[in-house]
């Protein structure tokens, strides 16, 4: 399946126009933003719970399927 991501399809053509040219001062926008690694850890550490906290549908559904999992096993008892 072809890649699609305008990111990544800029990505290569700026290697590939590097590669070609021999010249280093094609980049894509991607390559020039790299966040640090503070940047990095709180993507990755905390934006899954400030989703859960900030978005009522979500929290609906995990407050519903946990009471709905945990009694689910005393009212299938033979």
């Amino acid at each position: 399946m072809p890649e699609t991501y305008t990111p990544v399809l800029l990505v290569r053509k700026a290697e590939r126009m590097r590669k070609e040219s021999g010249d280093s001062r094609y980049y894509a926008p991607k390559e020039a933003n790299k966040p640090d690694i503070g940047q990095r850890l709180y993507h990755i550490l905390a934006m899954p719970f400030k989703i859960l906290f900030f978005e009522p549908m979500l929290i609906a559904i995990v407050i519903y399927q946990s009471v709905s999992s945990y009694s689910s096993p005393f009212f299938h008892q033979c």
